[in-house]
């Protein structure tokens, strides 16, 4: 599409033009570079009022590799995937390492536990001439802490005593959420740092575990950057078919996220 005349496209071409933005899965607007940015956004909305799920290539032509147009037609970048692919992973390796730890407790305690059976063996051995009197006694008290056991640690139990069997590990699908934007706006990388150094408060964004993105920069060139918790990576980049960010976390607040990263 002619980014120049995409209004006057829509205007006269009506339901026919309409229909093919509504079906298609990357629309690659021409002459972006030729119109400002505001002309440029008011395309991109009037595009999104129809379709808020394709990518719209809007990129001058003459900055991309083929590939990448041919890549993102063939939905091969996307970033949520790739983003949300690696969380995955990382929390099944840490899922993993849980129940290796939690195997090798349950191995130690029962361990610790057949020593300790066999010590009061030896223990119930040595004490076997007390008198058959002093023995009844201790199997009544024996009986009694037996009931006391059992009337303290019952199904409404608060001593916690019951908390391994119920405890529930989320999958990370339920846990985790992702935000994303796309946008031809140019930044600096002052100000990517500045919105990076911000994900870290969890009050405001959620928690964000991972974000990645890259968009055209101010002074020419493109900023690429990548985020976890306490680290974070600016650098420059090859042009992009369109700007855009990737934000995965828990809690996400959606909104304080886009407030942040719009210019």
């Amino acid at each position: 599409m002619d980014a120049s005349k995409c209004k006057m496209y829509i205007k006269n071409f009506g339901e026919f033009f309409i229909n093919q933005i509504e079906h298609a899965g990357t629309i690659i607007l021409s002459r972006t570079g030729n119109i400002s940015e505001d002309k440029l956004n008011t395309c991109i909305s009037l595009i999104r009022e129809h379709n808020d799920r394709a990518t719209i290539i809007t990129t001058p032509w003459d900055e991309l590799d083929g590939k990448d147009i041919l890549d993102t037609i063939e939905g091969a970048k996307d970033l949520e995937a790739e983003l949300m692919a690696e969380i995955m992973a990382h929390h099944d390796e840490e899922e993993h390492e849980h129940h290796h730890h939690h195997d090798h407790d349950e191995e130690e305690h029962e361990h610790h536990h057949h020593h300790d059976h066999d010590e009061e063996e030896h223990e119930h051995h040595h004490h076997h001439d007390h008198d058959e009197e002093e023995h009844e006694h201790h199997h009544h008290d024996h009986d009694e802490e037996e009931h006391e056991h059992h009337h303290e640690h019952g199904e409404d139990c608060t001593c916690g005593c019951h908390d391994h069997e119920h405890h529930h590990h989320h999958h990370a699908d339920e846990v985790f959420t992702s935000w994303g934007m796309e946008t031809p706006a140019a930044y600096n990388k002052e100000e990517i740092e500045k919105i990076l150094e911000a994900l870290s408060k969890e009050e405001t964004y959620g928690i964000v575990l991972r974000a990645k993105g890259m968009v055209p920069s101010e002074n020419g060139g493109w900023i690429y950057f990548d985020y976890v918790p306490e680290e974070s990576n600016v650098r420059d980049g090859k042009p992009d078919v369109t700007g855009k960010f990737c934000v995965i976390g828990s809690k996400l607040n959606e909104e304080a996220l886009k407030a942040l990263f719009e210019k």
